[in-house]
């Protein structure tokens, strides 16, 4: 046997390093990383048969240095072909202020409470995960360094298993090729104030770019000092340095943590206990799982709710009057349990989501919580089957929720809130196990790429050295850069998911589109900072307002400059983004939280108003109101949607009447060219309810109103299952409740039954006057189809789409929503019937939904035949050959009935054409 140590020992390979160290130092001036990761390899090889009692210092050295010895090739095929599979719980947690939300919080998380923590403040979403062995924890919230980490880890594992499958890699590599390479100044990125990018190169001329720039060995000589850099905010460098800047990141060293795969990840949300943040939860509405609804044990669930609003520099009283505390957990349940049955529809409706996340169950899991409060109330009586009577109260309404409960009761989970101020993780509470249990068996799987968690990591390292936010160009652009296939399409995509996981906030169709909130706190601290401003002023014991501050607290009023001055956050962000702070007002009447005055620059919104008792108001006695009556209870948010949407409406002129009036529960509004006089919208707990002055008001008044309540259920992603129904005070006497109108088509005409009695009920004459059905198709179709030509009223159009209804059915069923668009379009239907198509959460079929639109199509058609002719240019108008011939078909069948000459045919459609024109 041959001595190597003889032969190729110890002095021998000196020689080689030593003559190695000649190169380099000969070289240092040229040299590349790629070069120095080569020599590594060598240095590695040299003394890789070494036999010395150093094996443990060598083995510890290797395993440090593994990801220099990489190429950034294997990191980019780990991104690119790793997948995470992983479970997902989002919670969040509600009930009034100062409830003890937070130290319910502290609890699962482990994580310390002081009095910073205790806040009834919106907050951002908190990420745990789960904790497994003896460490006592249920959960440990991770940030979004140690978030990095974890991914970073997830691509440097599977980088080493690639790298390690390519041994005749180290062969083309084993000795070192030392040459000069220039440097390369790399071609920027140019951006418009637009927030959109240049036309992208070609794959070829990008791969070129950024190989040239990786090698480069530090990322200060990417780029001259000089070179002209065009971009539109001012964090925004080179997509091509920041990407480069990543990978050395994930080649730097080991990233040491637990898995990122098969992990259990709890998304916790509190999106604060105040009333005002309350009403602003639909527009920030988050997809959850469970819903932890809190209550506090010492106090009854009929006294008013709690005003406090906890600041760093004290408590302070907002508002002097407050909804009862089941007034409160009723409106939000109703508001949370119908996002999240629109979410589920959403994420099966999605191509993407529908790939990656499964969503555990139909409906809404929601675990009544009751806490001692962190502050322990000695003088109050405590009453847990109390409380649990009463959330019966709460609970039996919702079929869209599932309600956690022991042995077919309504079990509490009793928290002592005093608990969390000083942790013990080796004593557990049984309540807080079984919430833990519930929690992990509402967890859903979701599937997602490594490069979408990478980007993502990306994204976050370079907002956090700026304002946290991107630009949407800039962000697709970082995702070409990387290399790993994500297109702008699927950079978008990514966005989304990201999204949907409350990572960043995004909204692709709203004024702030171009704009990606990667950090979550950009734009929760000017929401934070709007409604703590006000709130202080509303507290304040002397009103002594400066006159720019008045319109904000005595009317809601918001502009610019207002903006501005109460958020630092907004003016932070302004200076690196131009003009930033319309972009947001913007974002706010996208949202339906903000509505545009005539004043120019200025917006009203109303969840910034206080409250307003109305528990026993009638502004006008001699008319007959109307309820719009939710079978739960009023979603809460809602109604300052309703209000925002009215006030933005494009073709009608709706405004405020009363400027110094109104409430986010009470408004006076005003439309010339719709209704004779004012209206009055009053929001309850269970309806929202219509006051006209004027009894000629009352259909276009309720029309607008029930519109504005689609619009404002789809914006905010509520589900219109939930869509309320036409009702009126009931005249039984048993207080003041409702009695829901239903129409009774043996008899063809209108019952009233009771809420509470179900009985049926005799109501004024007047009623009838809001129910009206010929009179509101009349006025519908007198205004949308008084154009249309004259032509036998034979109803054979009428006859033709009954007899081709179950044809149309099936051959054009995948294009209702086209045709309902269409139908809108030349004024045939209306918005909201539309909405009534389209929505999909009615639970049917593409094949009902095509009904739903030959039935509208149907009754416009008994109305004016010559409808019939507008209906058969849609199928025209689709181009396909199908369709066309289809349209023949109709067309023969009605000349066929009607025996109408070709000329007279040839007429109508003339005629018909005419009148679309018109339109």
């Amino acid at each position: 046997m041959i001595d190597r140590r003889k032969n190729g020992g110890p002095s021998n390979e000196l020689n080689k390093l030593q003559n190695l160290y000649k190169v380099i130092q000969t070289k240092n001036a040229s040299i590349s990383m790629s070069t120095l990761e080569k020599s590594h390899i060598v240095l590695k090889r040299m003394f890789s048969e070494d036999s010395s009692n150093n094996d443990s210092v060598r083995d510890k050295a290797s395993a440090n240095t593994t990801f220099e010895e990489i190429d950034q090739r294997y990191l980019q095929e780990a991104m690119e072909d790793g997948l995470v599979e992983s479970s997902v719980t989002k919670t969040v947690v509600q009930g009034e202020a100062r409830v003890g939300k937070s130290s319910v919080k502290s609890l699962l998380v482990s994580e310390p409470y002081t009095d910073n923590t205790s806040t009834n403040l919106i907050e951002s979403p908190c990420v745990a995960v789960r904790c497994y062995g003896h460490t006592g924890k249920y959960w440990e919230r991770i940030d979004e360094e140690e978030m990095g980490i974890k991914v970073i880890a997830a691509v440097q594992s599977d980088a080493v298993k690639k790298f390690e499958c390519h041994p005749s890699d180290e062969t083309k590599e084993s000795e070192p090729v030392v040459k000069k390479k220039s440097i390369k100044t790399t071609k920027p990125i140019s951006q418009h104030t637009d927030g959109k990018a240049s036309k992208p190169k070609s794959q070829n001329e990008s791969v070129q770019d950024s190989q040239s720039s990786m090698d480069v060995v530090s990322s200060s000589s990417a780029i001259t000092p000089d070179a002209p850099v065009t971009i539109e905010f001012s964090n925004e460098k080179n997509a091509v340095v920041r990407v480069r800047e990543f990978y050395q990141k994930c080649k730097r060293s080991k990233k040491e943590g637990t898995s990122l795969h098969n992990r259990r990840w709890l998304y916790f949300i509190d999106s604060g206990g105040q009333i005002q943040f309350q009403k602003l939860l639909p527009a920030f509405m988050p997809y959850a799982s469970v819903l932890l609804l809190v209550v506090n044990l010492s106090k009854d669930l009929n006294d008013p709710s709690s005003t406090a609003m906890q600041l760093s520099e004290g408590e302070i009283s907002v508002g002097q009057y407050s909804l009862s505390v089941i007034e409160v957990l009723k409106q939000l349940l109703s508001a949370i349990t119908s996002s999240a049955q629109q979410y589920r529809s959403l994420i099966a409706d999605d191509s993407t989501l529908s790939k990656c996340i499964k969503p555990p169950s139909d409906k809404l899991k929601v675990l009544p919580v009751a806490t001692h409060r962190d502050e322990y109330d000695e003088t109050r009586t405590e009453s847990v089957e109390e409380k649990k009577k009463q959330l019966k109260q709460v609970f039996k309404l919702h079929n869209s929720c599932e309600i956690i409960g022991h042995e077919g009761r309504i079990f509490l989970h009793e928290i002592d809130g005093r608990d969390a101020l000083n942790v013990d993780h080796n004593r557990h509470n049984p309540n807080l196990d079984k919430i833990v249990k519930i929690l992990d068996e509402s967890a859903y799987e979701i599937k997602v790429p490594l490069k979408w968690y990478c980007f993502g990591v990306l994204l976050h390292d370079v907002a956090k050295e700026s304002c946290g936010i991107l630009s949407l160009s800039y962000c697709q652009e970082l995702g070409q850069q990387l290399k790993v296939g994500l297109s702008s399409e699927e950079s978008l995509s990514a966005i989304k998911f990201l999204s949907f996981l409350n990572k960043l906030l995004f909204y692709p169709d709203s004024p702030a589109g171009d704009l990606v909130f990667v950090n979550l706190e950009s734009l929760i601290n000017i929401i934070r900072d709007l409604v703590v401003s006000i709130c202080k002023d509303h507290s304040a014991v002397n009103n002594d307002l400066l006159p720019n501050r008045e319109p904000l607290v005595s009317r809601g009023e918001l502009s610019t400059e207002i903006l501005m001055e109460a958020s630092e956050q907004c003016r932070k962000i302004s200076q690196s983004i131009p003009k930033f702070e319309s972009k947001i007002l913007g974002l706010f009447e996208y949202l339906l939280i903000a509505a545009p005055m005539p004043n120019e620059g200025c917006f009203l919104m109303p969840a910034l108003l206080p409250i307003k008792n109305v528990s026993d108001i009638n502004p006008f006695p001699d008319t007959t109101p109307l309820l719009l009556y939710f079978k739960a209870a009023v979603p809460m948010g809602l109604f300052c949607a309703i209000i925002v949407h009215l006030l933005s409406h494009k073709d009608s002129s709706w405004n405020v009447a009363e400027e110094e009036s109104n409430f986010s529960n009470y408004f006076t509004l005003r439309c010339p060219d719709l209704l004779r006089s004012d209206i009055v919208l009053v929001e309850q707990l269970d309806c929202i309810t219509v006051y006209c002055e004027a009894a000629d008001d009352y259909i276009p008044a309720r029309d607008a109103v029930e519109e504005a309540i689609d619009v404002a259920m789809s914006k905010h992603k509520l589900s219109t299952c939930e869509k309320p129904k036409r009702a009126f005070y009931c005249p039984c006497g048993k207080g003041r409740h409702a009695a829901v109108a239903s129409w009774l088509k043996t008899q063809n005409c209108y019952v009233f039954h009771c809420t509470s009695s179900k009985k049926s009920q005799n109501l004024a004459e007047d009623c009838s006057s809001w129910l009206d059905v010929y009179q509101t198709r009349k006025r519908q179709h007198n205004d949308e189809l008084q154009n249309l030509p004259d032509i036998p009223e034979t109803n054979v159009a009428y006859q033709v789409l009954v007899d081709s209804t179950t044809e149309i059915k099936d051959h054009f069923s995948d294009d209702y929503s086209d045709f309902a668009d269409k139908l809108l379009e030349i004024k045939v239907i209306t918005e909201r019937e539309r909405s009534t198509i389209t929505d999909r959460n009615t639970c049917q079929d593409k094949y009902k939904r095509m009904g739903g639109v030959i039935d509208y199509v149907k009754k416009a058609v008994q109305i004016k035949e010559s409808v019939f002719i507008l209906f058969l240019n849609i199928f025209h108008e689709k181009g396909t050959q199908s369709s066309t011939e289809f349209a023949r078909k109709l067309m023969q069948r009605y000349k066929d009935k009607t025996k109408l000459s070709d000329v007279s045919l040839e007429s109508l459609s003339k005629r018909t054409k005419q009148s679309e024109h018109e339109f």
